[in-house]
């Protein structure tokens, strides 16, 4: 991603619960709907996205509206390189946790949301 760059944000529009900004495709009146904002701007610059594909932010920037910072990817490799990330700061939580609290796998999970299994096969790959 070039460094010369900077990411544009948009005043306008809803942030959804995972920082995306969505619009009205068209006015409500005449069946409008809500879509990803960084989709309409990537297609008025690039052929339309096609089934099985997504547009990953370069920048981490979920907001950033800048179709330098973007790129087509597939569902797979898109879903790897974010979940990768993602993660491996879940992984950092959860050992921290484990380390300052020294609570039980099963507290653990619960209280990051994930199974007592991947506490378990954290827990062990990381600290053990």
């Amino acid at each position: 991603m070039p460094k010369s760059t900077s990411c544009i944000v948009p005043q306008r529009g809803h942030r959804n619960a995972d920082g995306y900004i969505r619009v009205l495709d068209k006015p409500r009146s005449e069946g409008g709907r809500l879509v990803m904002l960084h989709r309409v701007e990537w297609e008025k610059s690039n052929p339309p996205v096609p089934k099985g594909h997504n547009i990953n932010h370069k920048c981490k920037n979920r907001e950033c509206q800048n179709v330098n910072h973007m790129e087509m990817l597939t569902l797979s490799a898109h879903a790897s390189k974010d979940n990768a990330q993602r993660y491996k700061a879940r992984e950092d939580q959860v050992v921290a946790h484990l380390m300052k609290m020294g609570d039980t796998e099963l507290t653990t999970a619960k209280l990051f949301g994930i199974t007592q299994a991947a506490v378990h096969k954290i827990k062990h790959r990381r600290i053990n």
